[in-house]
């Protein structure tokens, strides 16, 4: 089958998925949609990157790098102009859009059918106004909708009632994300979001100087890059103390083999953000083994259950509960242990990228289907939702 994918080559996630589908023998065209006014924390030319960009250009058979202006308006008119012509060229038979908002505004207009959408969080949980008035029309109009983690498969089916909505967790390679040999000494604290204000890594920061000096000798590592790493190191260089400071590591960036080893080896994984789908980072830390400690949202209560004392959940606006928090688990090996081994299965249960991947395609082989049945926006459950 001929599979075109509208995303972000910048985007990891979105990289895995491309890269799972073409391996499973599908032919590949992605459409690398470049937002000329998007932030983030990530970008094509981070040189950390450019080895899985490059896999990603020797299994797709073609990247068509498309420009556009904003993301409504002009911009995703013209975005829409420029993928049909390139879906024509390539006598694409599905259309997968990574991303809701934009994208699947794209693919709407662009007039070509059938076409699916990936939502993954803020294009669905931030949709205001027009913009959701938008996402309605786009959602509705796709052939199927994926969306990732039951929480944000409901808000989907909320925000478009009659839309064909199928929970399935994106997942990560399990493979690669696996539990190494964790050294005994010291006790690492690890953080990969990124450096923008929804993720929320101050807080972090400000917990950190809130541990006492008579814990087991620890660390911090933050691994990615984003526009507010300086401010971040900054407010580090205020309010810690030149001990705590000297245990705290700024990264600014890492590729995904550094990921994969930082998370293998870390004892204990942080993610404080303020609104989120079901994230690829946490997916890796989970896989990887390492102790979540993680914001009390939706999207994480999915995964962490006080009863299974599978990892523990803090509001994401109070530093000291957070600093207890982390005291706990530095402290408490077993509880990490136990952790540990019940984390990994949950991924490998619920999701593995290559068996969610799988599941996905065979989804989009149906919606090729001209006699396919639409399923009147009840989400099923016949793929990964349990």
């Amino acid at each position: 089958m001929k599979i075109a994918l509208l995303m972000s080559v910048a985007s990891p996630q979105s990289r895995d998925i491309a890269v799972q589908i073409g391996r499973l023998g599908h032919e590949l065209n992605v459409v690398d949609a470049v937002n000329l006014g998007s932030m983030s924390y990530v970008s094509r030319n981070d040189p950390y990157q450019q080895e899985n960009i490059r896999v990603l250009e020797g299994i797709a058979k073609g990247v068509h790098r498309v420009a556009y202006g904003g993301l409504w308006g002009t911009g995703t008119f013209g975005l829409a102009r420029r993928l049909s012509r390139i879906l024509r060229d390539a006598r694409a038979n599905v259309l997968l859009t990574i991303h809701g908002g934009a994208y699947a505004a794209a693919a709407y207009l662009s007039g070509f059918r059938p076409y699916a959408v990936y939502v993954g969080g803020s294009d669905v949980l931030f949709a205001r106004h027009v913009k959701r008035y938008v996402s309605r029309v786009s959602l509705t109009a796709a052939s199927v909708v994926f969306a990732n983690g039951k929480y944000l498969a409901q808000k989907t089916q909320d925000l478009a009632p009659w839309a064909s909505v199928v929970p399935l967790y994106m997942g990560t390679d399990t493979s690669k994300f696996r539990p190494g040999d964790r050294p005994a000494s010291p006790i690492s604290i690890v953080c990969t979001r990124g450096f923008m204000p929804i993720y929320n890594n101050e807080l972090l920061i400000r917990a950190l100087s809130h541990l006492p000096d008579d814990l087991p000798e620890h660390e911090a590592v933050f691994a990615a890059a984003g526009p507010e790493l300086e401010k971040a190191r900054s407010l580090a260089g205020q309010i810690l103390t030149p001990e705590q400071r000297s245990r705290v590591k700024f990264l600014g960036g890492a590729s995904r083999d550094i990921l994969a080893e930082l998370l293998s080896r870390a004892h204990i994984y942080v993610s404080v953000s303020r609104s989120d789908g079901t994230s690829l980072s946490l997916m890796e830390a989970l896989a990887s083994g390492a102790f979540p400690v993680l914001s009390e949202i939706p999207a994480n209560q999915e995964w962490i259950k006080p009863e299974s004392k599978n990892g523990l959940l803090v509001p994401c606006d109070d530093p000291l509960e957070l600093a207890k928090a982390l005291i706990r688990a530095i402290k408490d090996e077993s509880l990490r242990s136990a952790a540990s081994e019940k984390n990994r299965q949950l991924i490998l249960e619920r999701a593995d990228l290559k068996s969610n991947m799988a599941a996905m395609l065979r989804e989009l082989v149906r919606s090729t289907d001209p006699g396919r049945p639409f399923r009147n926006g009840s989400i099923t459950s016949h793929l990964q939702e349990n």
